[in-house]
This record gives C-alpha cells, sequence and structure tokens, in this order.
C-alpha cells in the first residue's frame, strides 16, 4: 500500500480508490433480470410466448401473449417489477368458445397514462376455432382484473374477425384496427374508436378495395398523428391484387382522410406491414412490393405526406426472392431504421437492419446476421434509445433448425454491434425501452421438452447483461494531473461478506469469459472499459473447495491491469496501471458530479456501484493543476449506472 501511495503523487499518475459493500439482488433490486412465465395448462399442445412488451411511468413492465392455464391457449399478462423482474401479477383473458381447439390470440398491448392495460387480439366466439370476435379488452394495473371488455364481429358470424394493434390518444380513448368478416364483402378492414373509461364505441369504420366482394381487407399495423388522427398500415384487395396500403382515419369520426395502395409489378400478394409517424406528421410505411425482376418480394420503405398521402419518397432492397421490411422505428431527426428479412443467394434468409435518410431515403447504413443457410431467419422488432442507438430482436437458426432468442445493439452512427445476445431455443418478438434506458424485449423460451414459455429479459444498455449486483460505496479517491492522457492509475475495491463468486463453468466464469472493469460518469457520458481476458484468471481451488479467482498479467499483455482477486465472501478488487495500457479517462470537467464503476464477469453478470451521494471534493484539471474527486457513503443505484 506505501508503494501505491508513493507513486501516486508523479506526475503522470493518477490515484482511484473504491471501497464497497455488495448487496446481491437488494430490496433496491437491479435492472437486469431474466423472467420466465410458464401457464399451468395443456402447453405442451399450445405452447405458452411472449408477443408485447410495455412499461408503465414508474417503470413496471407488462408483456403480453398466449398464455395455457387451462385446455385452451388465452390472451395472457403479466405485470413484472422493472427493477428486480419479480412477478407482481398475471392474468388470462379467454373466449367463450367451447371448442378445445379455441386460439385466442392477443396482437398488442398498451398501458394507458393510468398505468392500466389495453389488450387487443380475437377471442373465441362459436363451437370451433375459426370463429372469432375483434376483441379489445382493458385491465387494471394494480390487480389485472378486467375493467371492460368490447367484441366486434361483421355480418359473417361463422368466420374470423380480429384486431391486429392498438393506440391510447391524448384523452385516454382507446383506437383499435384489424378487420371483420361480412357476408357481402367479404374481410374488410375495420377501425374502432372506445371510450377509454368505459369501452363503449364512439366510431366505427370499415373499408373495402376494388374489390368489394369476397376481398381480403385487413389492417397490419396502427399509429397516430398530433391530432390524433389513426394512420392504419393495411393490405388492400384491389382488382387482381392484394396491395401494400395506408389509409389515415379522422380522429373525430372515423372518416376516410386519404388512402394510398402500392401495387407491385406482379401483382400479387403485397402488404404494408408496419407505420410510424415522425414529428411533422409525415408517414414512414414499411413491408414488401412483389415484383417481377430481378428478384420477387422487394425490402420496401416508403415516405408519404400527412396531409395528402402524396409519396415524398421510396427506398427498395432486393437480394433474393423473400425480402421483407417487417418493423420500423425513427430516431430522433425522423431518420427511419428498419428490420426484416433478405435472401441472401448463400446463407438464405438473413435478418437484415438497414437506417435511410429521412430526406431522400437514402442508406446510411445497413447490416444482417445469420448463423447458417436456413430461410427463417428475420428481425422482428426494433426500438432507438435516447442516445441514437437501436435494439433489434429477431429469432436466428444455425442451419440444423435450432431457434435463438437473438437481440442486438447496435449504434446509431453507423449499424456496429455494441453488443448482442443469441440465445438457443427460442425467439425474441418484441422490445421496448425501459424508464431507466434498458432494453426490454419478450418472446419465448425453451422448456427443454419441447415446448415454449412466455420469456422476457432486462438488459443494460450498456453491454446487455441480463443479471445485475448492485454496491453501496464506502469511499471513493480519484486524482488527475493536467497533462495526462487519462487515468494512469485505478484501483477498485469491494468488501462483504456475501459476496458471491461466478460458480465454475458458467457462462460467468472468468477463467471461461474473461470479464470488464468500467469506469463511468452517467452525466456527461464519458466512460473507459478495460478487458481482463480469460487466459489472465486462475481459480483459487476446485471443486467444493472453489473460493474465487485470481487475474495475473504482470506484463500487461492483455491490457492496464496487471492483478485482480475475487474471493467468494470476501473481496473483490482490481488495479491498473497506466504504464501498462492507456486507461482513457480524464477528470478534464469543471466536475465528475458522480462517478460509477462495474465489474463484469462473462457477458451476463454485472457488479455496479455509484459513487455520489455523499461528494467532499470535486475539482476537475480545468480549474486546478491536480483534479480531485472524492465521495463516501454512496447509496447503491437502483440500476446498474450507464453512460
Amino acid at each position: 500500500m506505501s508503494e501505491l501511495r508513493s507513486a501516486c503523487w508523479s506526475r503522470r499518475w493518477v490515484v482511484f480508490w473504491a471501497i464497497g459493500i455488495l448487496v446481491v439482488l437488494s430490496s433496491r433490486g437491479a435492472s437486469a433480470w431474466t423472467a420466465t412465465i410458464d401457464g399451468a395448462g395443456l402447453d405442451d399442445v399450445f405452447g405458452d410466448f411472449a408477443s408485447v412488451v410495455a412499461t408503465d411511468a414508474s417503470g413496471d413492465v407488462f408483456a403480453g401473449g398466449g398464455l395455457t392455464e387451462d385446455t385452451n391457449r388465452d390472451f395472457g399478462i403479466v405485470k413484472l417489477d422493472g427493477v428486480s423482474g419479480v412477478e407482481l401479477w398475471r392474468t388470462t383473458v379467454g373466449s367463450t368458445s367451447t371448442s378445445t381447439a379455441a386460439n385466442d390470440t392477443l396482437r398488442d398491448l398498451v398501458v394507458d397514462s393510468f398505468g392500466d392495460v389495453i389488450v387487443c387480439g380475437r377471442l373465441g366466439n362459436g363451437t370451433t376455432s375459426n370463429f372469432s370476435n375483434f376483441a379489445v379488452v382493458k385491465l387494471s394495473g394494480v390487480d389485472g382484473s378486467e375493467i371492460w371488455r368490447f367484441e366486434l364481429a361483421g355480418t359473417d358470424t361463422t368466420n374470423s374477425h380480429f384486431a391486429v394493434a392498438l393506440a391510447v390518444d391524448s384523452s385516454g380513448n382507446v383506437i383499435a384496427t384489424g378487420a371483420v368478416a361480412n357476408l357481402s364483402t367479404g374481410l374488410d378492414l375495420a377501425v374502432v374508436k372506445l371510450s377509454g373509461i368505459d369501452g363503449s364505441p364512439m366510431w366505427t369504420t370499415e373499408i373495402q378495395g376494388t374489390k368489394v366482394v369476397g376481398g381480403r381487407d385487413q389492417a397490419t399495423s396502427l399509429a397516430l398523428d398530433s391530432s390524433g388522427n389513426a394512420v392504419v398500415g393495411a393490405q388492400i384487395h384491389n382488382t387482381g391484387s392484394l396491395d401494400f396500403a395506408v389509409v389515415k382515419f379522422s380522429a373525430l369520426d372515423g372518416s376516410e382522410l386519404w388512402r394510398v395502395s402500392i401495387d407491385g409489378t406482379l401483382s400479387n400478394l403485397e402488404t404494408a406491414a408496419d407505420v410510424a409517424v415522425d414529428g411533422n406528421d409525415d408517414v414512414v410505411a414499411v413491408g414488401f412490393l412483389r415484383n417481377a425482376t430481378p428478384g420477387f418480394d422487394d425490402f420496401t420503405t416508403v415516405k408519404l405526406l400527412g396531409s395528402t398521402g402524396g409519396e415524398v419518397w421510396r427506398s427498395s432492397v432486393d437480394l433474393g426472392f423473400s425480402d421483407q421490411a417487417q418493423a420500423v422505428a425513427l430516431d430522433a431527426s425522423g431518420n427511419p431504421i428498419v428490420t426484416g428479412k433478405v435472401d441472401d443467394p448463400v446463407t438464405g434468409e438473413d435478418l437484415y437492419v438497414t437506417k435511410l435518410s429521412a430526406t431522400d431515403g437514402t442508406a446510411i447504413w445497413s447490416t444482417s446476421r445469420s448463423l447458417g443457410a436456413d430461410d427463417q431467419e428475420s428481425g422482428f422488432a426494433l426500438a432507438v434509445e435516447a442516445s441514437g442507438n437501436v435494439a433489434v430482436v429477431g429469432q436466428l437458426l444455425d442451419g440444423s433448425s435450432i431457434e435463438y432468442y437473438t437481440v442486438l445493439n447496435l449504434a446509431g452512427d453507423d449499424g456496429s454491434e455494441l453488443w448482442s445476445l443469441v440465445r438457443p431455443d427460442g425467439g425474441a418478438f418484441a422490445v421496448t425501452i425501459g424508464a431507466q434506458g434498458e432494453v426490454l424485449t419478450a418472446g419465448s423460451f425453451s422448456d427443454g421438452v419441447g415446448v415454449s414459455d412466455m420469456g422476457i429479459l432486462s438488459q443494460d444498455s450498456f453491454d446487455g447483461t441480463t443479471r445485475s449486483q448492485l454496491v453501496l460505496g464506502k469511499r471513493l479517491t480519484a486524482v488527475d494531473r493536467v497533462g495526462d492522457a487519462g487515468l494512469h492509475r485505478l484501483v477498485s475495491i469491494y468488501r462483504d461478506a456475501s459476496l458471491a463468486t461466478p460458480l465454475p463453468g458458467s457462462a460467468d466464469d472468468p477463467t471461461i469469459a474473461g470479464a470488464v472493469f468500467s469506469l463511468i460518469n452517467a452525466a456527461t457520458g464519458e466512460s473507459t472499459s478495460i478487458d481482463l481476458p480469460a487466459q489472465f484468471w486462475s481459480s483459487i481451488g476446485t471443486g467444493a473447495n472453489a473460493k474465487g479467482y485470481r487475474y495475473r498479467d504482470p506484463g500487461g499483455a492483455g491490457g492496464p491491469c496487471p492483478k485482480a482477486l475475487v474471493r467468494d465472501g470476501r473481496i473483490a478488487r482490481v488495479a491498473c496501471v497506466g504504464k501498462l495500457g492507456l486507461i482513457d479517462f480524464t477528470l478534464d470537467e469543471s466536475a465528475q458530479g458522480s462517478l460509477s464503476s462495474r465489474l463484469r464477469f462473462g457477458t451476463d453478470l454485472a457488479v455496479c456501484t455509484d459513487f455520489g451521494g455523499s461528494v467532499q471534493r470535486d475539482v476537475g484539471t480545468d480549474q486546478a493543476r491536480v483534479g480531485r474527486f472524492k465521495a463516501k457513503d454512496a447509496p447503491a443505484p437502483v440500476r446498474c449506472p450507464v453512460p
């Protein structure tokens, strides 16, 4: 210790001290978690899954999909604590169908300003699985009890009627869209506006394409503009073709304001799969058009004027037989980020993501992912973080038809991968960004016997970890000198009798997956992450006598940290020295405010602390030749801090 003290005043050195008390998944919880929801019924027939995820104002998480609690699969809705992932309640919404083959299907879920939940989809209405109603149900956010239910059917009561998307306007009223079947016209696109208080209809609109008799007109997606007008993505059945279509309806009475139908050269099956509305109320729609040359389905994005539906620009990707866009999100500048699939000549249908210019639709960047030559890989949904980075979910396959729950986090400026999760035996179908910036995804996990459970993940947006341990900071001191390129000495120490080290042989075992030590200023976004490669870690003890892990790299071959120690129930310590490599962090601001540190094992487990609760001194190198930051007795953060 005396050697450390004598070196700290050298012109080229900075000292960072941290003493913490570790709280493992305390009552304050952690932002990174995994939740698996298994219905009690015959899920060996139907399987359980989540297709939608959302949050309320307090940060709690709602997931919706299919859940089998008895003999039929019903709407399944679960509420989870946003910090810990603990289940707060679950409920199912079922139909009156007496058929054991009834397959009630939840398609969308939103949370209103009161924290109540509205879901929509199809609910069975007869004795076979073919009969269903367009259904919208509102549930209490407190306990999941049903507040009201609205069901709609056309004149063809022996057919399927369904809702696919919904939204809540600024007054708390609900707009839902889908399709109803009528005897004279076939399947017609339907839009309804319901009172948020009791679900009573305020207006209902049905439309058809030019193929009036026996048509198949149906909505796929919905977005509201700033006036509450409904913009619907659709497939419209015109004479001779099913077309990519967008229709805008008045918020006042549901009257049609404008309609755009786009037909490819093959005049066949085409769809607008998703829509978004930008800050100018202009519309971006994505899907596919079917053209004869050079390929077949073209991955298509179209921008339309919100006032008239006039086309502003169109972008297409045609790599092969089946190129299809599935979902779109807009960044703060209105640039569309689109995901779906493209048909690569070598690897087959690959997950694909592209960012386009809001001005003219030119590609800013594009990227694809594939695990093997398989025709079932695709992106299904995406969300844009406050930083502009993009979270994408989908499904990859490895050539042997094993499905992988896939989450990608991509840099907003160039599409480079920041982190990813590729988990076998499942699929990720929905994503949103949580109240604290965490990436929340939902889909299905295999239960190990060939069927699926509902799966929800909360991942830290910084590095994708799915489990966090939160740390109470005892003391932190950082010292910097004018002219330094960055921190040149860094020591972090955590002490606690309950400290649990990663299990030997697990995905978090540092001898297998290594570790990463990070220092973060969450206010300025400055951070540095230092790799601690697996080859320099060794176990302390073996088997039942395993006590922890030791890191030794005195020559700095793996980076600036020559030593680290993690002992079960005792201590975790990392020491880094600038002469072995750059520690790219400085104290050159007027003040730091707070500094956070995290030690990540493998890809899943992060240990975090945030020093800033009681700051004793905070002076940067722009104020003095020697910058200093001193803090003590920091409370544990609610979540692992991120830049």
